[in-house]
This record gives C-alpha cells, structure tokens and sequence, in this order.
C-alpha cells in the first residue's frame, strides 16, 4: 500500500536518500573509531565484560576481572560480543555496534521530523542530531547510549505512525513492544522513563477527536509491562546467579543510588552543591549540540509558539513531551554525566531541524543568541588547540593544531555570515562540513599524536604480554584501571588482584611463592620495594603520563616481576 503523498506517513516520500544518508553518517563513525585507545572508563569496563562473556559462555550474568560486574544490563555485551566475533576483541569490535545504532536513530528521526513537518526537516533534522558533538562521541565509543538512543527513537516513532495512521496498528504496536524491550536491556528504566511521559503525555493533551483510541493506548500500556516482563526473563537468572548483586547494585546503586547522591564524583555533595548543580545540563546541551548550537535557541522559542501547535499530534506538543519531562529527571538526578541526556538530543534536534527547513520561527533575538554562542563556543575550541601547540611534541602535529585553529575560525566567520543573512541551510551545509574535516583531522592526526602523553594502560599491558606467559598471576597496587584489565586480555580465570595499602598486605605479595607480575604507581612501588629484602622484586619499565582518568595527574607507573 502506497501512501497518501499528503498524509503524515506520505511526507517522508523515497526513502532512499535518507537510508543513503544514514549509511554515510555510519561509515563517517567508523573512520574515527580504531584511531584512538579507550577513553571512558565505561568503554573498557563493558569491552572487557563483553570478552569475558565470550570465553566464559556465560550470556547471562556480567563479570569483570572476574567479579560480577551489576552496573548494566546486557544487552550492550551481547551486541558487542557479536561485532567482537567478526572483528576481534579491540577497540573496533566493542565500539562497533554504537555507528549502526547512530544511523538507526539518526533514520528514525527522519521518519518522526518528515511526520511532523515534511521531508525537508526530516533530513536536516538526521542531519543535526548526527553531527551534533555529543552524538559524534557516542557513536564512536564502546558506549551502550547509541544502542539506548535507538531504542528510544524506534518506540517513539511507532507511537507517532499509531497516533497518525489508522490502520496497521498492530504491526506498529509489536514494533513499540520490541523497542521498550531493547531499551531496558540496554539501560534498564532509563529508556522508559524517557517514552513512557512522551507518549502519556502526547496523548492525553491531544483534542479526543484526533488521538488514538484509548484501547490502543491501553495496549502500549501493556506491551510497556510486558516488555518489563521480557527484561526480567534475563534479571531474575542473572540476580539469582549473583546471590542478589544485580538487584542490590544494579537496581539500588546504580539507579536509585545515582538519583539520590553523587557517585564516582559526577556532582556535588551537600544541598548547596546539589542545587549548584541542577541546572548543570544547559550548557551541557548547548556544548554537546554543537555546531548545531547555532539554531538551538531559535529551536527552543520556535517550539513553544503557537504556531508550532498545529498537526496531529502538534510538533510543539510531541517534541515538548519528550524533551522536558527527560530533562527535569535527569536535572533532578544527584549524579549527572553529560551523555545521560542524550536521549532528548533527537527532540532538540528535530527542532532544529523544523528551524532549518523554515517550519518553526524564533525571532531575531534568539538567532543572535543562537550565533554568538556559536562564535563563542568555536573560538574557545580555537584557543584550546592553539594552547596545546606548544605540548606538540613534532613539527607536523603543531602545524596540524594550528591549521585546525584556523580552519575552526574560518569555518565559525563563514557559518555565522550565512546565519546572519537568514540563510540557515547554506549555515547547515558549511557547520556539516566544517565537523567532518575537522573531526577527521583531529582523529586521524592530533589524538593518536597526543594519546602517549595521557594513556598510560596500553603500553603497559604491552609489556606485561611481552615478559610474562598468558595467565601469569597479575597484581596491581593503585593502578587498577578497567583498560588495563582489556588491553592485557588475560583469560577470565587470571584477574589482575590489588595488593592491599598496609604492610602486611604488601608482605603477603613479596612471600608469595612462584612468579608473579607487578603493575603499580611509582609511590607503591617504592613502599614496596623498601619491603623487598630478598631482592625479588624487579623492575621492567616504566610509562609516565598525564593520566585523564585521574583528573589528568602526572602519574608514573612501573611493571616489575617478582621473581620465584
């Protein structure tokens, strides 16, 4: 059945540019991936959970170095696991899956914009949220966010094409189904916390005449549970497998537990800091959209008008549901990291997108806001890499830093002159380019230059592969970092152990019979060799770096042997 070129459905007309579009913005992903080492944490953390899934055969309960590891459904080692399989256990196989799962959304959020105005925004809006800073990031990490953000996209489209359509129901509800299932196997309730108000909320304040029936939001209702259901055919083997670890720590710590304090230092302690911190998600979103920064404000004050109120649903309605429920949740949340609002990206970008195409009007002002942001944030990144110039360590990186500079003002003069003569998609087609070159220059020439200089675990764990036999006995004082535990790749019956701070601890390691392999700051590694009086002890190397993952500290580390 071919759709009315009128109808919500009709709008998006061929479908093949768009999949084009979304394959491109997959492909531009995947150039960037296997240039860097892991930067996040979180990256080796669910990487090396994915491997030790692989050579356990356990699908069922995560672990990391060998301990139950409850922070996350699994979903994200699943999908990992498979790209693993087809291009090794790397930084490209665990990060894989997060470009496929971008141009997914990226697809979705065409279809959801061209329902909402027509196809025009529907590709300027793909092409927003794609370009956008924090979802570059997160389309080329070993994150599960994409895969979230997918999900969430999916449902919300199935929930849109019900509202609108009036026949194919069914289809669309098991298409909603499988989507809130997705969703919290990826991020447990964070996903449905996220449709559920979207969808609840669009409906009710939708006039009676021009909703769904409510039976057919009273099925969503039960697919919703019986997608609760599907997430629980996996927690309750995995919870009684951990001995209730999962739902002490999966459910109480690292959700309840992130709500009410902050964790990890991600926030502030006390009521003033937690107050301080509430409103931490604005400049947040105004960073992480860039360069689309330029139409945000324009997007925000064209959204709310009255004129943004017309359809069924109206764009103002649906957009505002999934944007501000999301961002009160996670603004009232007491741990907060940028990539947590993600999944409201796609609503702010489809506005953007309904500005681009000339469907949503936000006055002057708010374009002048909108372009001085936009200069601003552009010629901080300047100063940023015109600074780290002098740290270069070779002549072509320090000409690469300055050529990025420079090419970031270019760009930033040129983009804001087109915005200011009102043309906006000219801006958008410059901003487009502008974060291709730059993001290729930068990951194919800046980082991986950079990267010795604030990456430490790699190369140990080179030279741990390289003096030592595979499952020999790893021990670490101070330095067990989650990177370190995936790049050494030992089997998941070999977990690198710590070697407690007080002196007994550290004299139980120095009369342990056979040989064994040491990993410790240099501080650690002193103390215990001031302990090593029969001489085992023995150093190999040592590697000295700005350490990112401890507030970038001049930190050196040393792999020694102990000797039997």
């Amino acid at each position: 059945m071919i759709a009315d070129a009128n109808s919500p459905a009709g709008r998006a007309g061929s479908l093949w540019l768009p999949f084009l579009i979304s394959v491109g913005i997959a492909l531009f992903l995947t150039t960037l991936m296997p240039t860097t080492m892991f930067w996040d944490r979180d990256e080796a953390f669910y990487a090396r959970a994915a491997v030790e899934m692989i050579q356990s055969g356990n699908w069922i309960l995560p672990t990391y170095n060998d301990a139950v590891f409850p922070d996350k459904p699994p979903l994200i080692y699943w999908l990992m696991m498979f790209f693993m399989h087809i291009f090794g256990e790397n930084e490209f196989g665990a990060r894989f899956v997060s470009a496929p799962a971008t141009a997914v959304s990226s697809f979705f959020i065409f279809l959801i914009a061209s329902r909402l105005f027509d196809r025009r925004a529907g590709l300027w809006s793909m092409l927003v949220f794609a370009s956008s800073t924090l979802t570059v990031y997160l389309g080329i990490t070993a994150m599960l966010d994409a895969v979230l953000v997918a999900t969430v996209c999916v449902a919300l489209w199935a929930f849109l094409a019900i509202m609108q359509d009036r026949d194919g129901f069914w289809g669309k509800a098991a298409i909603f189904l499988v989507a809130i299932s997705l969703s919290l196997l990826t991020k447990g309730p964070v996903g449905p916390s996220v449709i559920v108000p979207a969808v609840a909320i669009t409906w009710f304040l939708t006039r009676r005449g021009e909703r769904a029936p409510f039976w057919q939001m009273a099925v969503l209702a039960a697919a919703t549970f019986v997608g609760v259901g599907v997430f629980l055919l996996w927690a309750v083997p995995a919870n009684t497998m951990s001995n209730g670890a999962m739902l002490e720590a999966g459910l109480g710590e690292h959700v309840i537990g992130r709500a009410l304090k902050p964790m990890q230092g991600h926030g502030a302690s006390g009521w003033l800091g937690y107050l301080a911190f509430l409103p931490a998600y604005v400049p947040t979103l105004f960073i992480g959209f860039m360069p689309a920064t330029l139409f945000l404000p324009a997007a925000l004050v064209g959204i709310s008008r009255r004129s943004a109120s017309v359809g069924n649903p109206s764009p103002r309605l649906f957009l505002l549901s999934w944007m501000v429920p999301g961002f009160i949740m996670f603004s009232l949340a007491a741990t907060k990291l940028p990539h947590y609002i993600e999944p409201l990206i796609p609503a702010f970008a489809m506005a953007a997108g309904g500005v681009i195409a000339g469907h949503l009007t936000g006055g002057t002002t708010s374009q002048r806001i909108g372009r001085w942001l936009y200069v601003l944030q552009t010629a901080g990144l300047a100063a940023a890499l015109l600074a780290v110039v002098a740290l270069a360590p070779t002549l072509l990186l320090k000409i690469a830093l300055v050529v990025l500079a420079l090419g970031c003002i270019g760009f930033a003069f040129r983009i804001s002159l087109l915005h200011r003569l009102g043309q906006f998609e000219g801006a958008m087609r410059a901003a487009l380019l502008s974060v291709v070159l730059l993001m290729e220059i930068m990951f194919l020439l800046v980082i991986p230059a950079l990267e010795k200089d604030i990456k430490l675990s790699k190369p140990v764990a080179e030279l741990l592969r390289k003096e030592f036999k595979p499952g020999t006995p790893v021990f670490e004082a101070d330095y067990l970092e989650p990177s370190l535990v995936f790049y050494l790749g030992w089997p998941v019956s070999s977990p690198i152990r710590d070697i407690p701070g007080d002196q007994a601890g550290r004299l139980a390691f120095l009369s342990a019979a056979g040989e064994h392999a040491l990993v410790a700051t240099r501080e650690q590694y002193d103390a215990l060799k001031a302990l090593d009086h029969n001489g085992r002890l023995v150093e190999l190397g040592s590697f000295t770096a700005w350490n990112t993952n401890v507030s970038g500290r001049l930190q050196t580390v040393l792999v020694a042997r102990l000797k039997p």
